[in-house]
Parts: C-alpha cells; sequence; structure tokens
C-alpha cells in the first residue's frame, strides 16, 4: 500500500474488484464439482476400469482433506479479517464472503444460502475447490487428449477466484493442487502394485522345478 504495509491478495481485492471479474468468478467457484462428476458419469459408461481408479483417488483425496482439516485447522481469509489472528472462535458461522457480491449481481440468494450453513469454517487448508478439477485431469487425458486442457485452465481459474473471493490464501490453493497431483500419484502406485501381485503365478510346490 501507499503507507508501506503489507496486505495479502484476499485483503486486495475487497477494494479492486468489478461485478464482471465477480460473476465469472462466482460461476467458476460454484462450478468445481462438476467437472469431475461429469468425467465420472462418462467413465462409468466408457472405461469401468478407469472409473475403478478415478472412484479410490477420489475416496483418497476426501481422506486426506479430513485428515489435514482436524490436523491443521486453518482459517479462511473472510476470518481473519472478521475476527483477526487471536484465539479461534469455534462457534463462528459460516459466511459467503465476497460471494454475497454475486448474489447481488445475480439477483438472488444462491451463494448465502449455501455457505451460511457451513459447520466447519476452520478447514481453508487444503482448498478443496481445485483439489477434484486437478485430480481430474488426470484421468481426462487418456479420453480427451486435446480437450484436457481445458480442465488446467479451469483449475487456474479456480485458484484465482478462490483468492480473488476472500475464501482462501494462495498458499490454500497450491496445497489444494498438490493433495489432487499426490493422491492421484499415491492412488496409481497402490493399484499397479495390486495389480501386480495379482497377475503374478502364485507359487507353489508343484510350481517349483526339482532339482
Amino acid at each position: 500500500q501507499a503507507d508501506g504495509s503489507v496486505i495479502t491478495p484476499p485483503e486486495f481485492f475487497l477494494t479492486h474488484n468489478d461485478v464482471i471479474f465477480d460473476l465469472f468468478a462466482g460461476f467458476a467457484y460454484a462450478g468445481y464439482m462438476y467437472v469431475h462428476m461429469a468425467l465420472a458419469i462418462y467413465l462409468l459408461f466408457k472405461d469401468r476400469e478407469h472409473m475403478r481408479r478415478f472412484g479410490w483417488t477420489f475416496l483418497l483425496c476426501i481422506c486426506s482433506s479430513f485428515v489435514i482439516y482436524y490436523i491443521y485447522p486453518a482459517a479462511p481469509p473472510w476470518y481473519v479479517l472478521e475476527h483477526g489472528l487471536g484465539p479461534a472462535i469455534l462457534d463462528t458461522p459460516g459466511s459467503p464472503a465476497r460471494l454475497v457480491d454475486v448474489d447481488a449481481a445475480i439477483g438472488f440468494t444462491y451463494f448465502g444460502g449455501m455457505y451460511d450453513r457451513n459447520s466447519n469454517v476452520f478447514a481453508a487448508i487444503p482448498s478443496m475447490h481445485p483439489i477434484y478439477p486437478m485430480m481430474a485431469w488426470f484421468f481426462a487425458r487418456k479420453h480427451f487428449p486435446r480437450a484436457h486442457w481445458f480442465i488446467l485452465v479451469f483449475v487456474a481459474t479456480i485458484c484465482v477466484s478462490a483468492v480473488y473471493l476472500c475464501h482462501h490464501y494462495i498458499i490454500d490453493v497450491l496445497l489444494g493442487v498438490a493433495l489432487g497431483t499426490g493422491s492421484y500419484f499415491v492412488a496409481t502406485w497402490i493399484m499397479d502394485w495390486q495389480e501386480s501381485r495379482a497377475a503374478a503365478p502364485a507359487a507353489s510346490p508343484g510350481n517349483t522345478a526339482e532339482a
């Protein structure tokens, strides 16, 4: 700032925003689940084996995220701006943060009713919004060799939107991308290892050549 103080990106966007960007960010933020849901339905009918791997990777993402939430509860930017960095106020109700501006722009309450019911506001790390589409991108590469790059663009858009809308810090979304990526590789390694063991011929006395 002009006075030399340092502000975070979410604080910067509180005073540097536009209704067009609000709408764009809001629709991107709302659509984070639909990419992997659409891909899951596609795989269910087109590639059951890939769907099985997708399902286990998704489960690993979910379980890993919840473990991190309980080990390292973290407040979102809007909470810090409202309550500061003092002792956590555990009964703090959820907040749509700058998504209220999106509700105002579309003329009805959509995000407000959703985020007001959030039961745990201390779950900012990792951000779930980039995790799902990031994970989906790895599976989309096989079936959509050209169009899958649009998912990566969508991931980047969600990351920017999460910060722009005052729901996450940059570290939150980067860790979300990292978790989605790591879950894919860990789940793939486990399933490849299991399949290689199942494919290996079982050793038995009858199969052992006599010296």
